[in-house]
């Protein structure tokens, strides 16, 4: 599945927290008023950003940042249950 987040105005925020979940980047958190809290869940694991590999928290925020309005996600379909510590709900490309 593939998925377009576009900001809905200037100065929108992503509202993604990566960290760092058994040697994978995942969503450690979203902003509830953040971009992809309706889209993206805790847990998620997060592998590239509008088709760049990331392999660090801090690459999936710039890779972000540079993305400005518009973002493309991948992922496959999934359940939505709450993760727990050591579960990866699912690969995202972001």
């Amino acid at each position: 599945m593939e998925v377009m987040l576009t900001k809905p105005y200037p100065g929108a925020r992503w509202g993604v927290m990566p960290g760092k979940l058994d040697g994978h980047v995942v969503v450690h958190a979203l902003n509830p008023e953040g971009v992809a809290k309706d889209v993206l869940q805790v847990g998620d694991r997060i592998v590239a950003i509008n088709g760049y590999a990331v392999a660090t928290e801090v690459e999936v925020v710039e890779k972000l940042n540079a993305a400005h309005d518009k973002a493309r996600a991948r992922e496959r379909e999934r359940e939505r249950t709450p993760p727990t510590r050591h579960h990866v709900t699912d690969t995202i490309l972001i």
